[in-house]
């Protein structure tokens, strides 16, 4: 919750985070990803069109910090993460992109490679119930403000919604 001149402004921490994540990979496209070597892989295993989907990403992936190899039919060991996830995190991460990847299978390049950024910064933005400091709060809403957009994540959902005053006092009918 921010006061602002005009009113009261609500930001989605989680949404808020996920657009600063995204333009700091997207940013970094083109250098060498920050990721963290796993001491031992992590098997990710799927079923047949789901694995065809993975594959296709295998490259967008390796770009952004995965090491990743087929393993056997259906699966995939994973060995290195970017340095942002959590190894609990990996399998959900995956969930989501084939789901998303799904509905649009022959994609632009372009396109693939912003869902798969998309996507991990979503899993690894901070979580909705988090709570933060105040310090971390003013920071996110720091790096926010110079994000390449403050007001929607990279999927689309809104990130800040601004209660003018007027609304309140017509809430409380004091107008």
């Amino acid at each position: 919750l921010v006061d602002a001149p005009e009113g009261l402004r609500l930001v989605d921490q989680h949404v808020a985070h996920e657009r600063v994540l995204h333009d700091r990979i997207a940013a970094r496209a083109g250098q060498a990803p920050e990721s963290q070597q796993l001491l031992t892989p992590l098997i990710y295993e799927t079923g047949a069109a789901e694995s065809a989907i993975l594959a296709s990403l295998v490259d967008e992936l390796r770009s952004v910090g995965f090491e990743i190899e087929p393993f056997s039919r259906n699966s995939f060991a994973v060995s290195s993460i970017p340095s942002i996830l959590g190894r609990d995190t990996v399998e959900g991460f995956f969930r989501k992109l084939i789901d998303a990847s799904a509905d649009e299978q022959g994609s632009h390049l372009a396109k693939v490679r912003d869902r798969v950024i998309a996507s991990l910064a979503c899993q690894a933005a901070i979580k909705v119930h988090r709570p933060l400091s105040g310090a971390e709060m003013s920071q996110l809403v720091a790096d926010l403000l110079v994000s390449s957009n403050p007001f929607a994540c990279p999927h689309g959902r809104p990130i800040i919604v601004d209660i003018r005053h007027i609304d309140v006092e017509k809430h409380f009918h004091r107008r």
